[in-house]
């Protein structure tokens, strides 16, 4: 058997235009592709969104999850369902065509809502350090945003 002349033309009649298996190997895809090309990129496209979104859920899950063993950690008494809700609360920024005023509209939204959060979380926990109050307050922040990215995204 001497394979130095064998070609691959021959295997699949790549000289004759009408070998019955070329003219399948190049037409099915194109029909599918013409009549369900829009389908298919649909369904690889939402495939991927929704692994994007479990795996936002899953950081939103963690960052929950953070929060309420930090918080038991530090006082039993705190109140977990009164840390979710403080989980959905939101700021709604200022919208401005001046782009000169529109800064110190952001930063007073931006106090008040740190204020106000501190301030909700040292009357839940009146004996809290301030280091601890601090890290409670950036671990509210980002399981805040993380819910309310889910929210939006879902």
């Amino acid at each position: 058997m001497d394979l130095g002349d064998f070609e691959i033309d021959e295997l699949f009649s790549l000289g004759d235009d009408s070998s019955p298996l070329m003219m399948l190997i190049w037409i099915i895809p194109i029909i599918l592709f013409v009549f369900y090309g829009q389908r298919i990129q649909l369904l690889v496209t939402s495939n991927e969104i929704k692994k994007k979104i479990a795996k936002l859920d899953g950081y939103r899950n963690e960052s929950r999850n953070n929060l309420i063993e930090f918080a038991r950690g530090l006082d039993s008494d705190l109140s977990l369902a009164r840390l979710g809700t403080f989980i959905d609360y939101f700021s709604i920024m200022p919208v401005d065509m001046d782009p000169a005023g529109i800064v110190p509209k952001v930063q007073h939204v931006v106090r008040s809502r740190e204020d106000y959060t501190r301030r909700q979380i040292k009357s839940m926990s009146p004996g809290m350090s301030e280091m601890d109050l601090s890290k409670m307050q950036t671990l509210l922040e980002i399981a805040s945003i993380l819910q309310i990215l889910h929210k939006t995204v879902n």
